[in-house]
């Protein structure tokens, strides 16, 4: 065997090792980097909030959503700009008795981080598909929890209904 075909073979040889500690090493990473969201997500949403809550007969369901999913009807919501990190608050609401949708109260929310202020908001009713329900825009930037509180006033009444829900989010949420 000659000198450069020793060389070449124990190259090869080189470059296929390197390529195996590589790709170790990079499913290393992966596998570090998935634990790492496993455990900083914590239990499933399910068990940590509850999206649905009941009060003097209305129950009332809520989801957010960041503002980029539901580009297009800024306008409905005041200015029709929408800051960076926002998020679009959308409640519905049904009678508990019948499970028909109510449509016709004063909705308002206040979104509040945990342990800071917060900012409240009229949630404007949309139509979609049909189907009213309300909502509006909020600043969510920062992840980890948050406090929603809904305000229902039902028409005729001075009086406004009030509940509230835990909520958390992360990153890109």
């Amino acid at each position: 065997m000659s000198r450069s075909g020793c060389c070449v073979q124990h190259g090869a040889g080189r470059t296929s090792r390197l390529r195996q500690t590589r790709a170790r090493f990079v499913l290393r990473i992966i596998a570090n980097a998935g634990a790492m969201l496993l455990l900083a997500a914590g239990p499933p949403v399910a068990a940590r909030e509850s999206l649905h809550g009941s009060i003097n007969g209305t129950e009332v369901y809520y989801g957010v959503v960041p503002a980029q999913m539901v580009l297009g009807h800024e306008a409905q919501h005041g200015d029709g700009k929408v800051a960076r990190g926002a998020h679009h608050l959308v409640v519905a609401l049904f009678n508990s008795d019948s499970g028909k949708r109510i449509t016709d109260v004063e909705v308002e929310a206040r979104v509040e981080p945990l342990g800071l202020a917060g900012e409240t908001k009229r949630l404007e009713p949309m139509t979609i598909n049909q189907t009213v329900t309300f909502g509006n825009y909020f600043q969510m930037a920062r992840a980890g929890p948050y406090r929603i509180i809904i305000r229902i006033r039902p028409p005729g009444t001075g009086s406004w209904n009030e509940t509230a829900f835990e909520y958390r989010h992360g990153f890109g949420d």
